[in-house]
């Protein structure tokens, strides 16, 4: 729930004193601030703020009682489990009421003095320490009340060792992920390209990725048919919002298939191109400390090369077919079986799938390289 403007109250603070606008949060659920406005009234007013992560289910029970508005979800996520709190009100007096979500704490006083204590009292006695999560990522979505989550859990319980990358992958492919990881941990934003034809591994890499760094990073699904969430207005705060939640935890923001938000700049994408700009190498970048992966199937060449430049590419690679030898040497390893025409280079999907892709089978005689 997001501070907004649409509703705005005019409260009195005395009968010498000048009357001043309170704003009430009203975007989404609403009806979660009727009972502060119906209890101020033209009444005194105050309001203070404070960010979380809060514990829902400490405060849900301590104020058990008090609760005068609440959001329990049902369903089943992925991160916290079956069932969670999402949304309190709580009136702690005639003239006190509190609303809080996981994000931001909210507290609604007679005084400025009662509303900061009050805020500061709440934040040192329920907020959220800091739990062992089960290895998800988080897919961005569009809802009706603006940019939200939802956790999905990860596949496979560790990632590759080096051995298992360089079959994957090829031979020099561990060093490369080894100065990669490093790059992830030290720098505070940068964007990262991983191009390649579908089937060769982008995407089952990246899940190794997440799963090597479940304990420091945080990771963000935007998929290709979602890229116009770059366009929205609330972006932004969406991201600010993220980054006051999860403190220092690396944010990692995924865009798959995103080369119609990495091409040079046209109408149709210039928002896209120039807030990737912006978040990888700039001002704002600084603020959000984001950083972007985005998997490709084009050649680099075709992208705006405003994004290509020193210090904003943090890292590059090309995910091709491997050759015959070295697919067989994974497909022994895997225990799987080869598809019954042979080619000169095979996809990590074909392999495991045991058939050869229709669209690439010409293209496979051909020789690209891993």
């Amino acid at each position: 729930m997001k501070l907004t403007d649409s509703h705005t109250n005019q409260q009195s603070l005395g009968r010498e004193e000048t009357s001043v606008s309170l704003t009430y949060a009203t975007e989404g659920h609403s009806w979660s601030l009727v009972p502060v406005r119906a209890a101020t009234g033209a009444g005194p007013a105050h309001y203070c703020a404070a960010d979380g992560p809060f514990d829902l289910e400490r405060m849900a029970e301590t104020f058990r009682d008090q609760l005068v508005r609440s959001w329990f979800n049902l369903r089943d996520d992925a991160e916290r489990g079956s069932g969670y709190w999402k949304d309190l009100t709580i009136r702690l007096d005639d003239a006190t009421f509190i609303n809080v979500d996981e994000d931001s704490l909210r507290v609604y006083a007679a005084s400025p003095e009662q509303a900061r204590s009050t805020a500061e009292k709440l934040r040192k006695t329920f907020a959220q320490t800091k739990k062992s999560k089960p290895a998800t990522f988080q897919i961005v979505k569009k809802t009706c009340d603006g940019i939200d989550t939802e956790a999905v859990a990860l596949e496979g319980k560790s990632a590759l060792d080096s051995e298992s990358l360089a079959l994957h992958y090829g031979d020099g492919f561990p060093q490369w992920h080894a100065t990669f990881l490093d790059d992830l941990q030290r720098r505070r934003t940068g964007l990262t390209i991983l191009d390649g034809a579908p089937g060769t591994g982008k995407t089952s890499y990246l899940r190794q990725l997440m799963l090597e760094l479940r304990d420091t990073h945080r990771f963000y699904f935007i998929g290709s048919a979602n890229l116009g969430l770059l366009r929205e207005a609330e972006f932004v705060d969406f991201w600010a919002s993220e980054r006051r939640l999860h403190g220092e935890t690396s944010l990692v923001v995924i865009l798959e298939d995103a080369e119609n938000a990495l091409m040079p700049r046209h109408s149709d994408n210039r928002q896209e191109v120039s807030l990737l700009l912006n978040i990888t190498d700039g001002i704002l970048g600084e603020f959000l400390r984001l950083q972007v992966i985005c998997t490709i199937n084009c050649a680099l060449k075709e992208l705006d090369q405003a994004l290509l430049r020193p210090g904003r590419l943090m890292a590059h690679h090309y995910f091709g077919p491997m050759e015959a030898a070295q697919a067989k040497a994974l497909a022994d390893k895997l225990g799987k079986v080869l598809p019954p025409v042979p080619a000169s280079t095979y996809t990590l999907a074909e392999i495991f799938s045991g058939q050869l892709d229709p669209t690439r089978r010409e293209r496979g005689r051909m020789g690209f390289g891993g």
